[in-house]
This record gives C-alpha cells, sequence and structure tokens, in this order.
C-alpha cells in the first residue's frame, strides 16, 4: 500500500475512532448502568460507521490523489467529514440526545487541531 494512504487513513480514521471512544465512555458512564446487551449493539452499529468512513475516506483519496497532495486530501477530508456529520446533527435534532455533542465536540476539535498542527509546522 501506499504510505501516503496509510497515513491519510490514520488520520482521518483515528480522529473519528478515538472521538466515537471518548463519546462512547462518556455515553456509558451518563447511562449508569453497564448493559452488556447495549454494549454490544452499540460497539457493532460504531464498528460499522467506522468501516462506512473508511471506504469513504479510499473512495475519496482515489478521486483526489491526482490533483491534491496528501495534506490537502487530509485537511479536506477532515473538513467534509465535519460538515456531513454536523449537517446530519442539525437536521435530526429531535431524536438525538445531548451526549452526541460530546462526540461532535471531539471530532470537530481534534480535526480542527490536526489542521492548526500542519498549517504552523
Amino acid at each position: 500500500m501506499n504510505s501516503d494512504l496509510l497515513k491519510y487513513i490514520k488520520v482521518t480514521n483515528g480522529i473519528f475512532f478515538i472521538s466515537t471512544l471518548i463519546w462512547m465512555i462518556f455515553w456509558f458512564y451518563s447511562f449508569g448502568s453497564f448493559d452488556l446487551r447495549t454494549f454490544i449493539i452499540v460497539s457493532l452499529s460504531l464498528i460499522s460507521i467506522q468501516l462506512i468512513i473508511f471506504v469513504c475516506s479510499i473512495i475519496f483519496y482515489f478521486v483526489t490523489k491526482n490533483n491534491l497532495d496528501i495534506e490537502d486530501q487530509i485537511k479536506y477530508g477532515l473538513i467534509i467529514l465535519i460538515a456531513i456529520l454536523d449537517i446530519l446533527y442539525l437536521t435530526n435534532l429531535n431524536g438525538s440526545d445531548g451526549s452526541i455533542l460530546i462526540f461532535l465536540f471531539f471530532i470537530n476539535t481534534f480535526s480542527i487541531l490536526y489542521i492548526l498542527k500542519n498549517k504552523f509546522s
């Protein structure tokens, strides 16, 4: 595999995965009780979402690899991921609880910090 593709996947999927883990910890802590069935269902759904993000990341990488360098691909990929997740949350305000704000906060923060880190280095 190409090293640029691995770097792109590590950054985009890594930020999403870390944000999901933080959200899961907060969600189960605020839920109060630990139910193994709920944990398995949430974990399977998060793994499937992680696979969807992985496939979309690979598609975005191969579509833009001839036009953009890897830093711009990562930057635009993270911006698109942030925008899609924020728009999906804003369109579905009634069906979500407040804990999803933790996930959105962390994925937005990690993405913005990564973009700024590479801008100033």
